[in-house]
């Protein structure tokens, strides 16, 4: 529970965008310079996960389907935690 199975088949590729770009540049700097201000994990930058999610609902039951997206934030932060 909680695991990645499918991890080997992830795109950690950045996003194509300018900024994405000047982020993955600055990060691999770690590898050709020895100093401590920069970290270990200049892959670091292509961990940006994201999702939305559009709901068509009435005014009546909004209030429902909130909550009922808060009830599930504990269990899908267990079962999507990276590990």
């Amino acid at each position: 529970m909680g695991r990645k199975s499918k991890l080997a088949k992830n795109d950690n590729r950045p996003v194509k965008s300018p900024r994405y770009k000047m982020l993955m540049n600055f990060l691999e700097l770690s590898k050709a310079k020895n100093d401590p201000f920069f970290h270990d994990y200049p892959e670091y930058g292509s961990f940006i996960c994201g999702s939305q999610v559009q709901l068509d609902i009435s005014k009546t039951s909004y209030s429902r389907v909130l909550n009922a997206f808060n009830q599930i934030e504990g269990p899908k932060a267990v079962l999507l935690a990276n590990y």
